[in-house]
């Protein structure tokens, strides 16, 4: 028969040193201010529901024809195939070319609606960013503009 003694973690005294620990945070991260989008012209086939852009990152909620079944269809194909077919449905430009793919990708609680974030900061604004979208093969710039 094997004897065990239970030792309480508040009777266990590791040392009798004070801590005092301090974490460098950036202030983008906690002094956030949110700007909310929105398209400046309404296309078929596409509901920007949410677009709010802070220091850190654009977060999209959309509705786009086809990209939940392209979604889903995903779980099948390699991720270079998915990422690419995503990407040329959805992503996102500045006037001067660059281009935005997303960063993270998934569906929401609302049926069709799909979540993305994009590395676009706040600054990236001054740029004029474009949400460029294909629905039904064809293409449409659309223009991301301050509520």
């Amino acid at each position: 028969e094997q004897k065990t003694d239970v030792i309480a973690v508040d009777d266990v005294k590791i040392t009798d040193a004070e801590w005092n620990i301090e974490v460098e945070i950036p202030e983008e991260f906690y002094n956030r201010q949110t700007i909310e989008l929105k398209m400046n012209e309404d296309v078929e086939g596409v509901e920007l529901t949410k677009a709010e852009l802070t220091e850190t990152g654009l977060t999209v909620k959309v509705k786009l024809e086809g990209l939940v079944d392209a979604v889903m269809e995903g779980r099948n194909k390699t991720l270079d195939y998915f990422n690419n077919d995503i990407n040329q449905r959805i992503h996102i430009e500045d006037e001067a070319g660059n281009v935005y793919n997303n960063i993270n990708l998934g569906t929401t609680e609302q049926e069709g609606e799909v979540k993305m974030k994009f590395n676009i900061s706040k600054k990236d604004l001054e740029k004029g960013l474009i949400l460029c979208v294909k629905v039904r093969d064809k293409e449409h710039r659309i223009n991301l503009i301050n509520i």
